[in-house]
């Protein structure tokens, strides 16, 4: 029998950095609530903590142990690499593995994209766990976000996409700055649900405010020429808004500073960025 026809598998891809424990507590969850074909491939953001996976159901447990660290959404490139050379006929579904996107919600992202085979489906937060200052932070991000590129990005990692997205993914270099902003760059074929940001299963986060600093500039940095365009239309907006030329001074070195800033980040991760997402594997493990 061909395999193009043999039944879709469900990959659950998961970045993780130390977080052992979490990850054991949710691979248990999911294989509990789990109604369709699943299997998992952890990227191990060489960590420092010796890792350890129970597999008691005895699924497809698949471990790509990287050689370096490189964040999270360094590992979603090279996890995404990895499943484009070596399944076909496949859903993935990325998220984290510390408990703060509901695993309860992977079976209704199947049997969306049942219906939807060439949707990409992400799920937005609505509510987080943070403190209020953070909270607020975040919707300031958000909204700042949306005003420098147009997008309105509110989910992170957790989504699902098919085997065949991943083709247009790598015509371009996006995924290495940011998962979220690649997908919102290259598709317009996106079906978006809505769930609350849950509490980890152990240890704090380690998301802070110079992370989800870092991480916007890395969004925006994937938007980098369409920033430069929609600054300088700002520029001439408010060139005409403004009767004091020292606040419109103020505001064009806000927008030179920034996009400055956007585009050094960018030559930054292009310098980090390998000429082959897997040669960043070290070793491959199976449990």
């Amino acid at each position: 029998m061909s395999i193009a026809i043999k039944m879709v598998k469900n990959i659950i891809l998961i970045p993780i950095y130390n977080d052992w424990e979490s990850l054991n507590h949710l691979i248990t969850k999911i294989n509990i609530i789990k109604k369709n074909y699943l299997e998992f491939i952890i990227i191990n953001d060489f960590s420092t903590i010796k890792k350890f996976i129970i597999n008691k159901k005895k699924i497809k447990i698949t471990v790509l142990n990287l050689k370096k660290n490189i964040g999270s959404q360094g590992c979603l490139a090279v996890g995404l690499k990895y499943i484009q050379n070596n399944y076909l006929n496949s859903n993935i579904i990325l998220m984290d593995g510390d408990g703060e996107d509901n695993p309860l919600i992977i079976n209704y992202l199947i049997s969306l994209s049942k219906m939807h085979t060439d949707k990409i489906i992400t799920v937005n937060r609505t509510t987080r766990t943070e403190n209020i200052f953070f909270k607020i932070l975040y919707e300031i991000n958000l909204i700042f976000t949306a005003i420098l590129t147009l997008k309105y990005i509110r989910f992170g990692n957790f989504s699902l996409l098919n085997i065949k997205n991943l083709k247009k993914i790598f015509s371009n270099d996006d995924i290495w700055y940011a998962y979220p902003a690649s997908i919102v760059n290259n598709f317009n074929n996106i079906i978006k649900i809505y769930a609350k940001k849950e509490s980890r299963y152990f240890g704090k986060s380690k998301m802070n405010y110079f992370k989800l600093f870092l991480h916007s500039l890395k969004i925006l940095s994937v938007f980098r020429k369409r920033i430069i365009l929609i600054s300088s239309i700002y520029l001439v907006i408010f060139l005409y808004l403004f009767i004091k030329i020292n606040i419109l001074l103020i505001i064009f070195l806000i927008l030179i500073i920034l996009n400055l800033a956007i585009n050094i980040l960018y030559l930054n991760l292009r310098k980090s960025k390998p000429k082959n997402y897997l040669d960043l594997i070290k070793n491959i493990k199976h449990y």
